[in-house]
């Protein structure tokens, strides 16, 4: 017979290969005794289902025990060690009716892999960012001040965070580029030293990985053979607010855009009013300080503004429509009225009555009297008033 060894094999020992000949030889044996007795059509062999790949490729000598929450799964895995891995099953341990997810906390562990930031035992953090061409990975002491020199704390956490690095990556699935920012290290001895731990870390990975070396900046790089989905997009999709980039636009940026949308609307319109509907955050911008953006507006346009607060619209979403109802007193569709009762938030003082506190209700401004001194605290209030622009209120007890 002819074997192809491919380039995956590369380091792995005489017996791994002789290991993964012999159950060729079962399968191809396997298939053949199905081609003499099976009846057109017939399925003679299919790609391995999640539970034969992973006894292909994970299940190797140093697997001791396994854990299942299904007590129908034990049988298939009993079969399939004794055809893929026999010189394993007599050393094997199995145990039925844990539940694996609660028994390792695997909801919590997924969390954590998801997130920028991984704490290190000693003190420490890395942060994982993962991006389309790359992956970068910062290292930083974070609460670890050691209890010697700085070049011994420096080494302790770029060692740690070596091991963790590793860890992260075979979890996250993290293909391709990837470049470390380790802490800044003075000896050629600390970087050995941090490189050797991480390449020992590695050695646990089924995944061709190559170190490259340090850069002149002291920027390790390495790539990781790509191998099916990263955990990210299994698990996660795109923000539909910013599509994935992360971010979205300003208040003061959605606000421009809409300026330039309703001084165009009041040359073209003759209804006597500009409706509005927007966001709470860009709400409370398109009012302004005191009012000024709106009293603008109103100004250009010599239309009256009424604007009212949406907390279902998105950041980037608003509804601009010319307007025939009869306007009224206020020109903010205000969410609360006249004698509410409501508990809020005080965001910061007024900028010209020092007394005053303010707070926001889906956008709405509220003056709240007295309540400079209650900045970053919660108050109940009562509204008293509702002007063009904001409302007042007072603080109750």
């Amino acid at each position: 017979m002819g074997l192809i060894i491919r380039t995956v094999a590369e380091g792995l020992g005489r017996d791994e290969i002789a290991a993964d000949i012999k159950r060729l030889m079962r399968l191809w044996k396997r298939i053949q005794s199905k081609v003499g007795t099976a009846k057109a059509p017939a399925i003679t062999h299919k790609d391995s289902n999640l539970l034969e790949r992973l006894i292909r490729d994970i299940f190797v000598g140093d697997v001791k025990k396994v854990y299942l929450s299904s007590f129908e799964t034990k049988e298939k895995i009993l079969d399939l060690i004794a055809d893929i891995v026999p010189e394993i099953q007599d050393k094997l341990e199995i145990l039925t009716g844990t539940d694996i997810m609660a028994f390792n906390d695997l909801a919590g562990q997924l969390e954590k892999t998801l997130k920028n930031k991984v704490w290190l035992d000693c003190g420490g953090y890395i942060i994982i960012d993962q991006m389309e061409a790359l992956t970068v990975i910062d290292v930083n002491t974070g609460k670890f001040v050691g209890e010697t020199s700085l070049g011994e704390t420096v080494l302790q956490t770029n060692i740690e965070a070596a091991r963790e690095i590793a860890r992260q990556i075979r979890l996250r699935n993290v293909g391709g580029i990837i470049i470390v920012d380790f802490i800044d290290m003075k000896t050629t001895e600390d970087k050995e030293k941090v490189i050797a731990a991480l390449a020992e870390e590695l050695k646990k990975d089924r995944i061709k990985t190559n170190i490259l070396g340090l850069t002149q900046l002291g920027l390790l790089e390495m790539t990781r053979k790509k191998n099916g989905y990263q955990l990210s997009d299994v698990l996660q999709r795109d923000c539909p607010v910013c599509g994935g980039r992360g971010k979205v636009l300003s208040e003061e940026s959605i606000y421009l855009y809409m300026k330039k949308e309703i001084l165009r609307l009041g040359l073209e319109s003759s209804a006597p009013a500009i409706y509005i509907e927007a966001n709470p955050m860009v709400a409370s911008y398109i009012i302004g300080a005191s009012g000024s953006n709106m009293s603008f507006l109103e100004r250009e346009t010599g239309k009256i503004i009424m604007l009212k607060a949406n907390a279902a619209l998105k950041m980037d979403d608003y509804i601009i429509r010319p307007s025939y109802e009869s306007a009224e007193e206020s020109r903010v569709i205000a969410p609360v009225a006249v004698g509410d009762v409501l508990s809020v938030y005080i965001d910061e003082p007024h900028a010209e009555k020092e007394t005053e506190g303010i707070a926001r209700v889906e956008g709405f401004v509220l003056c709240v009297e007295n309540a400079a001194q209650y900045v970053a605290e919660t108050v109940s209030v009562k509204v008293t008033e509702l002007q063009k622009t904001c409302g007042k209120a007072i603080i109750i007890k």
